[in-house]
């Protein structure tokens, strides 16, 4: 709770940039929605929920967190840049797809309810169901790297190189920075080793963006 806290203070004070490039101002959206989805999961994990009464609000919040995720992502959906839209598209896809994962969580439990004696005799299907949804739940927390990787393509600027290679971002040394300190806010300082095994999704993601920025890449502003 304490590191939630302290992310939200830091988010209310993210430099406003003047004249910040879209590359710079989508990555913060997605860092933003990385925040969300960590607050959501940490929710369910921190949940002390004992009975299913309980278990289906911890999804409701959960389901809020995953939303206003989406919700960051959406205003790139129409973005004239083709990878930032295409990878707003992969992350909006996802967190609505988890959400709607959960919605049909919630719709079993609740015909569980409603209809106790066909749960009875039909325990077999409503197991079945709890584990398609977390199947499905856990492929879509894996695509979140695919979409990461996606995102940091639009960083690159691919019509300026140095001895043949490309080296240069589209963004600022000041950008770049603000960037970085985001991502640590979110994570902690643990990301700074890189991805690792054994590392959440999500985790992996955020550790992934680290590494990408403090690879040598250079600056727009650089010369």
């Amino acid at each position: 709770m304490k590191k939630i806290v302290l992310f939200l203070l830091m988010m209310a004070f993210i430099p406003n940039l003047a004249g910040a490039t879209e590359a710079y101002d989508f990555m913060t959206a997605i860092i933003k929605s990385f925040q969300s989805s960590e607050i959501a999961g940490s929710r369910i994990k921190n949940s002390e929920s004992s009975d299913v009464v309980s278990l289906m609000k911890d999804i409701i919040v959960f389901n809020n967190e995953m939303r206003t995720a989406a919700e960051f992502t959406k205003p790139y959906l129409n973005s004239k840049n083709e990878i930032i839209k295409k990878s707003a598209e992969s992350f909006f896809t996802i967190y609505s797809s988890i959400v709607q994962n959960n919605e049909n969580l919630l719709n079993t439990f609740e015909n569980a309810f409603n209809k106790p004696e066909d749960t009875a005799s039909k325990e077999g299907t409503f197991l079945r169901k709890l584990s398609e949804n977390m199947a499905a739940n856990e492929e879509l927390w894996r695509m979140l790297l695919y979409a990461t990787t996606m995102s940091a393509y639009c960083l690159v600027d691919s019509t300026r190189t140095e001895d043949g290679k490309l080296k240069f971002l589209t963004i600022t040394t000041e950008e770049k920075k603000a960037l970085i300190d985001q991502l640590v806010g979110v994570f902690g300082d643990g990301i700074k080793g890189g991805p690792k095994g054994g590392q959440l999704p999500l985790e992996w993601s955020g550790a992934l963006l680290y590494s990408f920025f403090t690879k040598g890449w250079k600056p727009l502003d650089s010369k």
